[in-house]
């Protein structure tokens, strides 16, 4: 017979007994991993366990994810994470409790002492500045020989005892098969959700598996094909087939899904994707979304080409059919063997329409049932014989699709782009002559002297953007000029100057392209920060900015497909809507830079300061979730984390600090009372202010400099546009050992040697000072923080200068994005912002 003290532990002490049985009643019908867990820390209180943060982590079968995770502490509650590919590979698994368990399939415990220890592991900082003195990871074994962990920590001065781990192993046991139940059943879902869509899955999962079972769906179709395929499959490597294949479905699918479509099946290198309608009220409404999706998907393709072609890789060229009709979706097959399909005429149609893209050298084309529910403006093709279908269809494109390359007609011959005339050219008449006769400007074909070529000039399609165009432009104008002294050229001559002129200027658009190696999205540009950012990625050549319309701001469909589109994408936005935007980003490739405060204590973001730690860049070159630092934060961290490190500050020490701030910190609101005219009284004298002693800074500060007490911020604002001083006062006599001046300036200039935006200024030095007084603004317009200790024999005061809108905001945004993207640390920050 089993012992009870296997089961749920010794006698004595706390019971494990009602946990076992609110696991065996309610707990074993809750689906859910966060609420079986918030509900397990429930029942953990009520018994008088000592559990102040725990969590349970289950390795899965997914393309995307290699595991999940549930995480509860006692102040947040709990979350749900997720394990991307290749995570059991870095720094903070390697080595981990979590890696020893599921391989030794042993118990780990870590004593968490109040000072750091030589050589201990990464997860011990973070648990030690939430308090917590005592760790455990339990295996919880699965079937398939799989064994997945569970963890537990407590504040309680005494750590756990032994009989609350004996008792913390019992609950591992009883836990792993309600655990199991449950990634069994994720599991299940998400491979069906991955391999059939979530259309069919819930399908598959409300019983209808029969054989004929179906229904008749009303909806718009998309179908979509690769072009030259077949000689792509002959002439590819297959690991590049198969990228090539991979981005294009990603593109497409990424598109689609922003507008509410839906994959039903990949036919080779086809695509076919419905857009559901709800009523009959809602078809226009549909059908507009559908063709914005099939619009941002040749969008999106564009962007990727420039970079396929700077790789020397080839091109997705693909075109797209688009229709609204009737369908049976339906389970058919072998009795043994079954598959959901679309049957019906209206998806042969819109296949047929797809296939007609190849013969008229047009990427989309709309039938004209479809085309009559669009409102904006749309150019006929004809009427064509589509094959196996009865009558002749007219087809219809949008008119904006003439200036893509990636449809029918190749974009790029022998390496180079190729002039495609549009099928309505429209003439450019010469305009009188301008000012500045070294000037062109393509305002029409707007040139120096009156061209004499009769004042016509045909139109070319746009082939990278609307400069290249508008040089095109001029350089024709450019061609008759070099001719002016004869104005009755023979056309073979001005086209012989006119070709050579525009090869030499696309060969420089072509390397200005080259030069473009990252795209990225401001999402909130309009801010202070947002606008900052946006400047000065703008002026960079290896940065392509993706901007979104004024009036789409607040469309979440045309942000989310910018969001992840980018390669990296900023939030400067509020909280909440920083949170709304995170959900929004599906695609894994894309960085997201967070400026809010939404996710600077969050597990799975990777906070923004790359001084952090020695550590910390390795970090932020790995990850795809960067909380971006506030700019009191900043400036505190810097200086606490390394005297905490050092064992100069115990981290149980009660810390002050103020910060005096310019009045941009407080964005445009602020910024317009700070700047009427007259200036309110009341704003002529620095003002304190988060007087509740609860700033949203706080929770940063002390996560990340490691101290286990709040400490106690006083912002004030002054009538400076910018520039923050943060100062932490300590008395020597409060520190351990003998602590000195000299030993804090020593500790700031060890960490922060070679660092090329934190200057450690001298000890003492009057040099520092401006007549006695201290300059809050000497580091404006710079990327740099200056730090200082100012003491006497009993008392230290530690001093740390920034621009708020610089390191403290956007310019510590740029940098995070440099050191993720490998690139100099310091590209786009101006020689004066760099600090030196």
């Amino acid at each position: 017979m089993t012992s009870p003290s296997l089961l749920l532990g010794p006698s004595g002490g706390w019971s494990l007994e009602p946990v076992a049985n609110w696991l065996f009643g309610e707990g074993r019908r809750v689906n859910d991993p966060v609420k079986l867990i918030e509900g397990l820390a429930q029942q953990l209180d009520r018994a008088g366990a000592r559990v102040d943060r725990m969590a349970v982590m289950s390795r899965t079968l997914h393309p995307q994810f290699v595991g999940w995770s549930v995480y509860w502490t006692r102040s947040k509650g709990a979350w749900r994470a997720s394990l991307e590919h290749g995570a059991r590979e870095s720094d903070a698994f390697i080595g981990s409790p979590v890696q020893i368990v599921q391989q030794q399939q042993r118990p780990v415990r870590l004593r968490i002492t109040p000072q750091p220890q030589a050589g201990e592991h990464s997860l011990l900082p973070d648990l030690r500045r939430d308090g917590m003195t005592d760790y455990v990871a339990l295996p919880m074994p699965f079937g398939r020989e799989m064994t997945n962990v569970l963890t537990a920590a407590t504040a309680g001065p005494a750590g756990f005892t032994d009989a609350d781990i004996e008792r913390l192993a019992a609950l591992a046991r009883l836990l792993s098969p309600f655990v199991e139940i449950i990634a069994v059943r994720r599991t299940t879902l998400g491979l069906l959700d991955t391999f059939v869509g979530p259309r069919i899955s819930e399908r598959i999962f409300q019983g209808q598996v029969k054989r004929g079972d179906g229904d008749r769906i009303v909806a718009a179709f998309w179908y979509s094909d690769l072009r030259g395929f077949t000689n792509l499959s002959e002439t590819l490597a297959t690991a590049d087939l198969l990228q090539l294949l991979n981005d294009y479905f990603e593109l497409c699918a990424a598109a689609a899904a922003a507008r509410g479509g839906e994959i039903l099946q990949f036919i080779g290198d086809a695509i076919l994707i419905v857009f559901e309608i709800g009523k009959a009220g809602a078809r226009a409404q549909v059908c507009e979304a559908a063709l914005d999706a099939a619009i941002d998907a040749f969008d999106s393709v564009a962007v990727a080409n420039h970079r396929r072609r700077r790789a020397g890789q080839a091109e997705i060229r693909f075109g797209l059919g688009l229709h609204v009709g009737t369908v049976t979706h339906a389970n058919v097959g072998a009795p043994g063997r079954l598959a959901f399909n679309v049957v019906g005429p209206a998806v042969n149609l819109t296949a047929r329409i797809q296939a007609m893209t190849k013969d008229l050298g047009e990427p989309l084309l709309l039938s004209a049932e479809f085309a009559a529910l669009i409102q904006r403006p749309l150019r006929a093709v004809g009427h064509h014989d589509l094959r196996g279908v009865a009558s002749a269809q007219a087809l219809f494109t949008p008119v904006r699709m003439a200036r893509w390359g990636c449809g029918g007609r190749p974009a790029v011959s022998d390496g180079r782009p190729r002039l495609v005339a549009r099928p309505r050219p429209r003439a450019l008449v010469c305009k009188p002559p301008v000012s500045n006769g070294d000037q062109f400007r393509a305002n029409g074909c707007l040139c120096h002297r009156r061209c004499g070529r009769g004042g016509q000039v045909a139109s070319l399609q746009r082939h990278l953007d609307q400069e290249i165009l508008e040089a095109q432009l001029v350089l024709l104008c450019l061609a008759c000029q070099v001719n002016r002294k004869s104005h009755a050229l023979s056309g073979s001559i001005c086209s012989a100057r006119r070709s050579r002129i525009l090869r030499i200027w696309l060969d420089m658009a072509r390397e200005r392209a080259f030069k473009m190696g990252h795209t990225v999205f401001v999402d909130g540009q309009e801010g202070t920060t947002g606008l900052r950012i946006h400047e000065v990625l703008a002026a960079r050549p290896d940065i392509e900015l993706l901007r979104i319309a004024p009036e789409r701001r607040k469309d979440n469909a045309e942000r989310a497909r910018l969001l992840n589109a980018a390669d990296v994408a900023f939030l400067c936005l509020p909280d909440a809507a920083a949170r709304e935007a995170a959900s929004l980003v599906t695609n894994p490739r894309t960085c997201l830079i967070d400026a809010s405060t939404a996710h600077r204590t969050e597990p799975g973001w990777v906070f923004g300061l790359p001084e952090l730690a020695p550590d910390q860049r390795g970090r932020l070159r790995q990850s795809k979730r960067i909380a971006n630092p506030g700019c009191h934060a900043s400036a505190f961290i810097l200086l606490l984390r390394p005297l905490v490190d050092a064992g100069l500050v115990p981290p149980t020490l009660p810390v002050s600090a103020m910060s005096i701030t310019g009045y941009s910190g407080g964005g445009k609101k602020m910024i317009e009372q700070y700047e009427a005219r007259p200036l309110d009284p009341a704003l002529a004298a620095p003002r304190p202010y988060a007087l509740t002693l609860a700033h949203k800074h706080v929770p940063e500060m002390m996560a990340h400099t490691g101290l286990a007490v709040p400490p106690l911020l006083m912002p004030v604002v002054a009538g400076f546009y910018k520039g923050l001083a943060v100062s932490v006062p300590l008395h020597l006599s409060q520190l351990p050992g003998d602590a000195s001046p000299q030993a804090l300036h020593a500790a700031f200039a060890a960490r922060y040697a070679g660092e090329r935006f934190i200057r450690v200024m001298p000890l003492a030095d009057p040099a520092t000072l401006a007549n006695g007084f201290f300059d809050v603004q000497a580091c404006n317009d710079t990327n740099r923080v200056d730090l200082f200790v100012f003491a006497s024999d009993t008392q230290a005061l530690l001093v740390a200068r920034l621009d708020n809108l610089g390191k403290g905001a956007s310019g510590a945004a740029v940098q995070a994005m440099n050191v993720h993207l490998g690139v100099d640390e310091g590209l786009g920050l101006l020689p004066a912002q760099a600090g030196h």
